[in-house]
């Protein structure tokens, strides 16, 4: 055993054996103490999967004002079978099997499962190493979240979902998702909060398509201290308990903020 990649690389590795599989387990000793197990073929996203996540984490624990020091441990599964193989009996979160297609990480507590990119349906992903990072960062901020949250169960999805596209930087770069959002503010047609919430298909849609603007209203109308005030004391999900303000008021003021901000929405905000 003995360092890979760079000269000044911190990564050492150690041969395990799970399920009667070889996978190869990295400890990478950075902000973030990470263990990453994958298989051979995908060797070549480890380097890149340690980095992403890893800046990820320095940026968030920065927002988050987070000292601690946490062991993640990541699973890069080959492919759909072993994906979802890995969410039951790791996670221990029930899902559909074959899992949807469309899913290619799920994340509890300090695990993290990510499909590899060679294994995602070419229909609905392309893997570029911009699409990656916002994935892997957007599944740190579910972490981070969950880590500092006092329950993370009750916290809306619109909220949390909000969170991690707006702190990963997805609203950035997702084509599909400024197309819906640009839509909506050109026909004035922005979804309730309450169309956010629930289980159907078409909340969850609007919940990752615009929980972020919320959440960036928050930051920009309240402060970043807000946004992490709401995350770390929201306990029973009700956000605007924690704001003291009322939801039809901040609904209002968050909607007219989206509508005046018009393509401005996208600035990123200082």
């Amino acid at each position: 055993m003995g360092p890979i990649g760079n000269g000044n690389s911190h990564i050492h590795c150690r041969i395990l054996q799970i399920g009667g599989n070889s996978l190869i387990a990295l400890a990478v000793d950075l902000v973030l103490h990470l263990l990453i197990e994958y298989t051979v073929k995908d060797e070549s996203f480890v380097q890149e999967t340690a980095n992403q996540l890893s800046e990820a984490y320095k940026v968030l624990a920065d927002y988050f004002t987070l000292k601690d020091i946490v062991l993640l441990r990541v699973i890069i599964t080959p492919d759909r079978a072993e994906f979802d193989q890995c969410v039951k009996e790791i996670l221990k979160i029930v899902i559909e099997v074959p899992s949807n297609p469309s899913r290619i990480g799920l994340c509890q507590k300090t695990d993290l499962i990510v499909l590899s990119p060679l294994a995602w349906d070419s229909e609905l992903y392309t893997y570029t190493p911009d699409f990656y990072r916002g994935f892997l960062y957007h599944e740190m901020t579910h972490l981070v979240e969950e880590y500092l949250s006092k329950d993370i169960e009750k916290v809306t999805r619109w909220w949390s979902e909000g969170v991690a596209v707006y702190l990963s930087g997805q609203w950035m770069f997702d084509h599909d998702l400024q197309e819906k959002v640009a839509e909506g503010i050109e026909k004035g047609l922005l979804p309730s909060i309450k169309e956010m919430e629930g289980q159907e298909r078409e909340a969850v849609i609007r919940a990752y398509t615009w929980g972020w603007t919320i959440v960036k209203y928050i930051e920009c109308t309240y402060g970043r201290n807000m946004v992490t005030k709401i995350v770390k004391e929201c306990g029973d999900g009700n956000i605007f308990r924690v704001m003291a303000v009322g939801q039809k008021t901040l609904e209002k003021r968050w909607r007219e903020w989206v509508l005046q901000a018009g393509k401005g929405v996208y600035q990123q905000h200082e």
